[in-house]
């Protein structure tokens, strides 16, 4: 008889408790395995073998020593659900959401650690309060140092997300980039333990992402963590004061009324809505960002009137998104930079080179090939400039 076919005994809670915290729900799974509910029932008889047990592990995204653990383990629970949606949508979490916050809080956990065995120190984040978002935004920029200068000057909007992602990395902030069905949730924050961290959806238009980006340090800097679809356009409802002051907050950010008041064209708009829109899309490619957002800080500095406002809104609802460019498919180094940004990734390789983990250690934290390695030490390297 081969091993893997001999019947695994496995604490029926913890079946159920990997089933529930990967957002499957019972019939999903009973499609694959018709036993499931049986394997799950307490004190029931049936057991899976091990090798129905490593299948479920490779669905359940769990390790299969997991599976052996006496009873289910703690774990934190989800982020404040801050998420602007219809009264009627369900607000359960995916399969791929909740794997998406497993990940960020494993890389947040291991980047703590590793930083205490470096004895890597970084400089705290500091508080804010939820008022004048626009002085808040302002003082934040300035710990960014990232003049306006710069910001016009980089290449497109990738380039832009790069140089923000570094500047926030630099004040202490780890930036994930997950796969994230942007209609569940466009990011969130984490700050459980000394790791800041912030996960924007790599599902997302890049110009979102920027967005999302900072919307979500904002949340950190209030210290009230959450999961988020940022709304550039700022909803009106008095329920949703945290989410407007960090909508709020990213839009004043990322463009500031003085950049605002020093672009002669952002201040006389036409009156002819396909001119605006020109002019509208022109300030959004300058400055990296959505066109909502340019739309949304010139309502804020009176250079547009609500009702310009509002019919730009209806022009753009009527005619969809625009395309996105998609790039092709990254090679695993690249994806794991990505993914997992520079300051991670960098850590990891200076605890190898130091003798503090194993190269079995480094494909893990990664999710990479060994063979990669050298590829992945050029890429932090040509980072570092």
């Amino acid at each position: 008889m081969s091993p893997r076919s001999v019947l695994a005994e496995v604490n029926p809670a913890i079946l159920r408790w990997a089933r529930e915290t990967a957002g499957l729900e019972l019939e999903q799974v009973a499609k694959r395995f018709g036993k499931v509910e049986e394997w799950e029932r307490e004190h029931g008889q049936a057991k899976p073998t091990v090798r129905q047990l490593e299948t479920l592990s490779d669905i359940y995204k769990r390790p299969l020593a997991t599976f052996f653990l006496p009873e289910p383990p703690v774990e934190p629970p989800p982020p404040t659900d801050f998420r602007m949606l219809p009264s009627d949508r369900a607000r359960t979490l995916s399969k791929k959401v909740r794997l998406a916050m497993r990940k960020a809080r494993r890389t947040q956990r291991l980047y703590t650690q590793l930083s205490a065995e470096l004895t890597a120190t970084h400089p705290r984040l500091p508080r804010i309060g939820m008022s004048d978002p626009e002085r808040q935004a302002r003082q934040i920029r300035g710990l960014l140092g990232i003049p306006i200068e710069n910001q016009l000057s980089w290449r497109d909007s990738y380039d832009a997300f790069r140089g923000w992602r570094a500047a926030m990395e630099a004040l202490g902030v780890l930036v994930l980039q997950l796969p994230m069905p942007v209609k569940e949730g466009r990011g969130f924050s984490l700050d459980e333990g000394s790791t800041p961290t912030i996960v924007v959806s790599s599902s997302d238009a890049i110009t979102a992402r920027i967005f999302t980006l900072f919307h979500e340090l904002a949340h950190l800097l209030l210290n009230r963590i959450g999961l988020c679809t940022p709304d550039p356009t700022s909803p009106t409802q008095p329920s949703a004061q945290i989410e407007q002051f960090c909508n709020h907050f990213a839009g004043a950010l990322l463009v500031p009324l003085d950049a605002v008041r020093a672009e002669g064209d952002l201040t006389q708009l036409p009156s002819s809505l396909g001119e605006m829109e020109e002019r509208l899309v022109e300030s959004a490619k300058a400055f990296k960002v959505s066109r909502y957002v340019i739309l949304r800080r010139l309502l804020i500095a009176n250079y547009m009137s609500l009702e310009q406002f509002r019919r730009m809104m209806n022009k753009w609802a009527k005619e969809g998104e625009p395309t996105q460019r998609r790039g092709g498919g990254q090679r695993p180094p690249a994806r794991v930079l990505s993914q997992l940004g520079g300051r991670f990734v960098s850590l990891v390789l200076e605890a190898h080179g130091r003798g503090l983990i194993t190269s079995s250690d480094v494909t893990s934290y990664l999710s990479l090939n060994l063979k990669y390695l050298g590829d992945v030490q050029r890429l932090v390297a040509h980072l570092r400039g």
